[in-house]
C-alpha cells in the first residue's frame, strides 16, 4: 500500500515537472501582473522574474515532497526488511518440503509460491519504474 502511494507520488511529481514552465506562464497570465504597456523591456523583465519565482517556489515544494517520499520508502524498507527476508526463507523451506512430499502436492503449491515472489518483484519494479520516470 505504501509503495503504491510512493509510486503514485513519483508519477505525479514527474508530470508536474514536465509541465512546470507552462504552469508558470499560465499562473503569470492568470494573476494578470500589472506592467507598464509602454515599457516592453520592463514588461519582459517582470514577466521573467514572476515566472522564475513561481518555478523556484514549485521546485522547492517538489524537492521537499520527493524527499519525504524517499524517507518514507527507506522507513518502509527498514521496518519490513526482516519480515521480507523471513517470508523468502519460509517460502524456500515450504518449496523444499513440497518437493520432498511428492509431486501430487507440488502441482498445487508451486504456482502459489511463485505468485508470492512475483507480487513482491512486481511491486518493487513499479516503484523503480516510477523513479526512472522521475529522473
Amino acid at each position: 500500500l505504501v509503495s503504491g502511494y510512493v509510486e503514485a507520488q513519483m508519477l505525479a511529481l514527474t508530470e508536474e515537472l514536465l509541465h512546470l514552465y507552462e504552469d508558470a506562464e499560465a499562473e503569470y497570465y492568470k494573476t494578470n501582473q500589472a506592467v507598464s504597456v509602454l515599457d516592453h523591456n520592463n514588461e519582459r523583465n517582470l514577466k521573467s522574474k514572476a515566472i522564475n519565482e513561481y518555478v523556484e517556489k514549485r521546485l522547492k515544494e517538489i524537492i521537499q515532497s520527493h524527499g519525504r517520499n524517499i524517507n518514507l520508502l527507506h522507513k518502509l524498507e527498514h521496518v519490513f526488511s526482516g519480515a521480507i527476508a523471513l517470508e523468502f526463507l519460509l517460502l524456500v523451506i515450504g518449496l523444499i518440503a513440497e518437493l520432498l512430499g511428492g509431486l501430487e502436492n507440488t502441482y498445487l503449491e508451486v504456482p502459489f509460491a511463485l505468485m508470492q515472489v512475483g507480487m513482491d518483484c512486481f511491486t518493487g519494479q513499479r516503484v523503480m519504474d516510477a523513479s526512472v520516470k522521475f529522473e
